[in-house]
């Protein structure tokens, strides 16, 4: 699910998982660009690469552990209970952000991501539109200026993908291939490093290019829960008698009372992980766990 894909293979892990779509990346390893996303020379968005022996690795669902905590703590007629949990390492992707972000209801949508593609919706977060005339690539120019006849420059809310394209002109001259992911670095341009330089976007349509990569919004698992805690007060024996009772309490519960995720979203990840099988490692909108919290009182007669 969300663009992404559980493999059985031989000599792999069970429970890694791929994205269907990989990107075509900078593959010379003494180029200072290597591991760059390769972009369209059209338009600036990742060049995709399906090829089935060579997707890109998203991370495994797996914990590298989990633990369980309980404790009981006892001072005079008080007494504190407490259930917790910790899961370390493993990945999940969200589909979750995927929706909220298309329809522009995740920071994410605001500011980027910045691994994959910078800008945003907001005035601090986005970039100013160049003047085109200062652009020296006429792909370059044409799919800006195509960008400003349909949406117009208002705002400064510029975004661009992170990546390199090959040069423009050393394409039109026939001296090389523009999905070559061996070339030396003269060929290259770092999009984003010159904004006369670099193919730019509108927020929501960089947001929409990420729809089919997963690979933007997979992140780690790692988090830890208070579930249960209950602080006790046992009425003294001398007490409840006197009010002809064999004793008391009154407790204060709580459930889902305090929640911490090492990516940072306010995101449960375990909600990617309440399937089994294929279901597992995508949080698909289920909703966090409820916070409840009450009192119980407890008399024996």
């Amino acid at each position: 699910g969300s663009g992404s894909m559980l493999r059985l293979k031989e000599g792999e892990v069970i429970g890694n998982m791929y994205a269907e779509e990989g990107f075509w990346r900078v593959e010379n390893p003494d180029s200072k660009y290597y591991g760059q996303i390769i972009l369209k020379q059209s338009s600036g968005t990742p060049i995709e690469n399906d090829d089935p022996d060579n997707r890109d690795y998203l991370g495994n669902f797996n914990p590298d552990f989990m633990m369980g905590f309980t404790t009981n703590l006892k001072y005079k007629a008080f007494s504190l209970s407490a259930v917790m949990s910790y899961r370390n390492g493993g990945v999940y992707i969200s589909e979750t952000m995927k929706r909220l972000a298309d329809d522009g209801k995740d920071l994410y949508s605001m500011t980027g991501d910045n691994y994959y593609w910078v800008g945003g919706r907001s005035h601090d977060g986005g970039f100013p539109w160049p003047d085109p005339n200062t652009i020296p690539y006429d792909n370059v120019r044409t799919f800006n200026e195509q960008v400003n006849s349909i949406y117009g420059y208002q705002i400064d809310d510029a975004s661009y993908w992170i990546g390199v394209y090959v040069d423009p002109n050393a394409v039109d001259a026939g001296l090389v291939d523009p999905e070559d992911r061996y070339l030396d670095d003269q060929y290259y341009v770092m999009n984003g490093e010159d904004p006369s330089t670099t193919f730019y976007k509108i927020p929501a349509s960089v947001v929409g290019n990420t729809w089919d990569f997963p690979q933007t919004r997979t992140f780690d698992a790692t988090n830890f829960h208070i579930r249960d805690i209950t602080l006790t007060y046992s009425f003294p024996r001398t007490f409840a008698q006197k009010i002809g009772m064999q004793g008391g309490s009154f407790s204060l519960v709580g459930h889902n009372i305090a929640f911490w995720a090492k990516n940072g979203r306010n995101e449960d990840p375990e909600t990617a992980f309440d399937g089994t099988g294929r279901n597992q490692g995508v949080a698909r909108f289920t909703l966090p766990a409820v916070r409840q919290m009450g009192f119980k009182l407890n008399l024996s007669f």
